[in-house]
């Protein structure tokens, strides 16, 4: 990963997650930490903030190259080790003496026991005081971290060709723009898009207090839709909405498989 520039986010409160093995990890508290939670008995990889884990909570940790070699598997080992004990999953045992007649069970149960994982059980989460936070641009979609006081979510990476598609014109007065949080910089309240991706693909996403997800949608319709704002680009905003759903009947999700 190639990282071309420092970014110094200023001096925030930290918080420091230790493991019983004398791993730490220190982060503001709305940094992402992935974690192994129990959701209606079934283990599941969910990312927390800081700020939500607690001891006795298992922090995931990706082995490196070398980790897994000395855990055992390693291709050229003669023997296989016993992955449930070297892995170590907690609470996989217990779904997997309960669901064990269903098909996904063993789905899951690779996943999780695929070798990449370790499992760390959190010892304690302690205030760090106020230290200078910092993150990375990077050449790669890769999340980047500084130790010792880090923000995932400012972390930068270079756009798809596709992804300037959602931005082009914008300096061209296609869309308004308005002061962002501080004042220091304008943003725009919408993209030029010219493609109705928010709608076509859907997202999902978490915030302070909020999340959304938002499911994908007929392409067909959309197009539909879309013709027709463009031919009555003067409606307001009660026949455009009108108009809209009369053309797109709701989400399409895409078939299993």
């Amino acid at each position: 990963m190639l990282a071309d520039r420092l970014f110094h986010s200023g001096e925030h409160p930290v918080y420091t997650v230790r493991t019983v093995e004398g791993l730490r990890v220190t982060g503001t508290a709305n940094h992402p930490l992935l974690c192994l939670v129990d959701v209606a008995g079934v283990p599941t990889l969910l990312w927390k903030l800081i700020d939500e884990i607690k001891p006795g909570d298992y922090a995931v940790i990706q082995r490196s190259a070398f980790s897994v070699d000395c855990a055992g598997f390693a291709r050229g080992k003669p023997e296989f080790a016993p992955t449930t004990y070297t892995v170590g999953v907690p609470g996989l045992v217990r779904f997997l003496e309960a669901h064990h007649r269903d098909p996904d069970a063993q789905a899951i149960a690779d996943e999780l026991t695929d070798g990449r994982f370790y499992y760390a059980k959190v010892a304690s989460v302690t205030d760090a005081g106020v230290q200078p936070v910092y993150s990375l641009r990077v050449d790669t979609a890769d999340h980047a971290f500084i130790t010792n006081g880090f923000v995932s979510h400012n972390t930068e990476a270079r756009l798809t060709p596709l992804a300037m598609e959602m931005l082009r014109e914008i300096d061209e007065e296609t869309v308004d723009f308005i002061p962002n949080y501080d004042g220091r910089v304008q943003e725009p309240t919408v993209l030029p898009s010219r493609f109705p991706n928010l709608l076509a693909n859907g997202s999902g996403g978490i915030a302070v207090g909020m999340a959304t997800n938002i499911p994908p949608h007929n392409l067909r319709e959309l197009a539909e839709a879309v013709f027709w704002c463009l031919d009555n680009f003067d409606a307001d905003e009660e026949a455009t909405l009108k108009a809209v759903t009369e053309r797109v009947k709701g989400p399409t999700f895409p078939p299993p498989g």
